[in-house]
């Protein structure tokens, strides 16, 4: 039950990591198929969110404690995304791009912080698991 929130952020993130990496390396169609089915599952979900029908996993419903699912799933996507993205691209793992606001703000603290910097990315990442796996239950942040 509180694997749901962790499953639906890795679909999400590898998701969006691959078909971006994809468009980059120049496979549009692939790329594109891909992305039909990220926005299909977020537009899904809320359309069914909003139409008040319980999701079809158990635990993935909004209660009290939605922030600690936000917050997980930001922590989560700061930690892995761009590693996905780079895999994807063909690129080496550590590559920071240039072509967006984002990517000169994280490249530049990789190039201050170093290895401190993906050592926060990591922190990033595990704590945003965790926050995923245990955000339905009081174990968290209460």
């Amino acid at each position: 039950m509180t694997l749901t929130y962790l499953l639906l952020a890795i679909l999400l993130v590898v998701l969006e990591g691959i078909y971006e990496g994809l468009k980059y390396r120049g496979w549009h169609k692939v790329s594109g198929v891909i992305e039909f089915i990220f926005l299909a599952v977020v537009t899904i979900s809320a359309y069914l969110w909003v139409m008040g029908i319980d999701f079809p996993y158990q635990g993935l419903t909004i209660e009290s404690n939605w922030w600690k699912i936000l917050v997980g799933y930001l922590l989560f996507r700061f930690g892995i995304f761009d590693k996905v993205l780079n895999i994807a691209m063909g690129v080496p793992f550590d590559y920071v791009g240039s072509t967006k606001w984002y990517d000169n703000i994280v490249g530049w603290l990789q190039m201050k912080l170093g290895a401190f910097f993906s050592g926060i990315r990591l922190c990033c990442f595990i704590a945003g698991t965790l926050i995923l796996f245990y955000g339905n239950t009081d174990r968290i942040l209460n």
